[in-house]
């Protein structure tokens, strides 16, 4: 039963029934909120491995600049405009943008 499952089990079946749509893009919208440290790089690895292996795009929302870290391209919008773009590390690194700036610290 559906109402028997906890959050993070509710999360990995609709990831599960996304990867298995044979849809051409999976957008996942803060997929690892909640989880452990552990059980979140486990959903970060299948979903990336799965969304190459189905030849899938794939768009992952989250405000965890680690989860984002781990992506292929970025971009960072602050209130409502994009601000950088492209792969992670470099887009925040040669961003003048104050907000850009803050989230160097974090990585």
């Amino acid at each position: 039963m559906p109402s028997q499952l906890s959050g993070g089990q509710r999360q990995r079946v609709c990831i599960a029934i996304g990867l298995l749509s044979e849809a051409s893009l999976l957008i996942a919208d803060e997929p690892t909120s909640a989880l452990d440290p552990v059980t979140e790089q486990e959903i970060l690895t299948l979903i990336r491995e799965s969304v190459r292996e189905a030849n899938m795009a794939g768009i992952l929302i989250t405000h965890d600049l680690h989860s984002a870290l781990a992506c292929d391209k970025m971009v960072v919008i602050d209130e409502g405009r994009v601000i950088a773009y492209g792969e992670p590390r470099h887009a925040l690194e040669c961003s003048t943008h104050d907000f850009c700036k803050s989230l160097r610290g974090l990585m």
